[in-house]
């Protein structure tokens, strides 16, 4: 019964407000007056599984429905109120679920795709009007069911068609990426003053160094970097020994979109975050900046603001149940918080792309320089992306264990 009226609710709230978009205007009101699901659910027998691997699952099922639908629409035409009935629905047919793709997120499932391997073995329902007449008693009214189907389901849903239903957002796949962006790794410039930095805080504390036989023989920490702009492709600078390191022809292709953030981060030797850069790519992948490098000085700051959680929601009463209103106020107290939360972030990242174009380095904020250029797929060129996309060059990088290909 909860999913009864949770999918009555849903397809009221999405339908309505598209019959009265199209209703005529002599037509004064449109909408369900009622509209049940009925008390059986739908049966699913005779599952078969095909080629089942990591990236998908597929499932072909015996899908056979007898619940006692119930739906009145009406609409009022000079205050005459006009209602037709559609109930006792019956369905059976061969239903193909592909779950796709499988993702290492939860819910770990992006999305289903829907497909019929052919038209309906068996439709029926009632349709009246008043005054109690069913239409589909008429001569005729089945063939014209099953044509109506064959027109309708036919192109959107008949195998090799398929009804795409996203679970996650964006499918739980990336973005489409629209160009990349070739990043040649310069050097690295005060870094020794990230060695004090206090995790959540920004407190830097400049090292001091001896000047004796170790320092002589050991110029610096060891410093590895990450950079990536989609998390599953992460790459890992060659660990360097020096507080201003150099890495020569170091060169790397990352993909990118419009929305995409290329990240720097710093680590120490033993993998404890040093700090980070979180740099906005929409205005240095602009299509006009296509072919013309850019060099910048990524400055390498508290991470603070960048892995910052987003807020959750305030716990309504738990001595009593919380009343609509309260929990509407609660879900746009909420949204007001997210909101000021995406534009902390838009802010700490604009302020780290202010500082990389800057001609020198800023006094006490370690850098990493990079020269940047952009690559506009056109139209016809590429893809979105599978494995693969984002290339290492030169320079002998590794990957970190999420992949790169060379």
């Amino acid at each position: 019964p909860h999913v009864d009226t949770a999918v009555c609710e849903a397809v009221r709230a999405a339908v309505e407000p598209l019959m009265r978009t199209a209703a005529p205007p002599l037509v004064s009101w449109v909408g369900f007056e009622k509209i049940t699901l009925g008390p059986t659910p739908p049966t699913l027998g005779g599952v078969k599984v095909h080629g089942s691997n990591s990236e998908e699952a597929m499932i072909e099922i015996e899908f056979s429905w007898a619940g006692g639908l119930d739906v009145v629409v009406a609409a009022y035409v000079f205050g005459v109120r006009l209602p037709v009935r559609i109930h006792d629905l019956q369905f059976r047919s061969y239903i193909r679920v592909t779950f796709t793709p499988l993702v290492d997120v939860l819910p770990c499932l992006g999305g289903l795709e829907v497909s019929l391997m052919g038209l309906p073995e068996h439709v029926d329902f009632g349709l009246t009007i008043p005054p109690g007449v069913d239409l589909m008693a008429l001569p005729g009214a089945q063939q014209a069911i099953r044509f109506a189907l064959w027109k309708v389901l036919g192109p959107k849903m008949m195998y090799p068609a398929k009804l795409h239903i996203p679970i996650m957002a964006n499918s739980g796949v990336e973005p489409e990426s629209t160009g990349m962006i070739k990043v040649t790794v310069v050097g690295g410039h005060q870094l020794s003053t990230r060695r004090g930095s206090v995790r959540g805080g920004s407190k830097v504390v400049s090292s001091k160094r001896s000047k004796g036989f170790l320092s002589s023989m050991f110029k610096g920490d060891r410093y590895l970097v990450q950079l990536f702009t989609r998390k599953s492709r992460v790459v890992l600078l060659r660990d360097k020994s020096s507080d201003e390191p150099t890495w020569t022809d170091e060169t790397h292709y990352f993909l990118t979109n419009p929305d995409s953030v290329l990240t720097v981060i710093l680590f120490s030797r033993n993998m404890k975050e040093l700090g980070r850069c979180e740099l906005p790519l929409g205005q240095l992948t602009a299509e006009g900046r296509a072919g013309k490098p850019t060099r910048l000085l990524l400055p390498i700051e508290d991470e603070a603001p960048f892995i910052k959680e987003p807020p959750t929601p305030r716990a309504a009463p738990a001595e009593r149940a919380a009343t609509p209103e309260e929990l509407e106020d609660i879900d746009d107290e909420h949204q007001l918080l997210l909101q000021k939360h995406a534009v902390d972030l838009a802010t700490a990242r604009a302020r780290c792309l202010g500082k990389a174009r800057s001609a020198r380095p800023f006094a006490g904020i370690p850098c990493i320089a990079i020269d940047l250029e952009y690559v506009f797929f056109s139209s016809e060129g590429h893809g979105s992306g599978g494995e693969g996309e984002d290339a290492g060059g030169g320079g002998g990088s590794r990957g970190d264990g999420q992949g790169q290909d060379g």
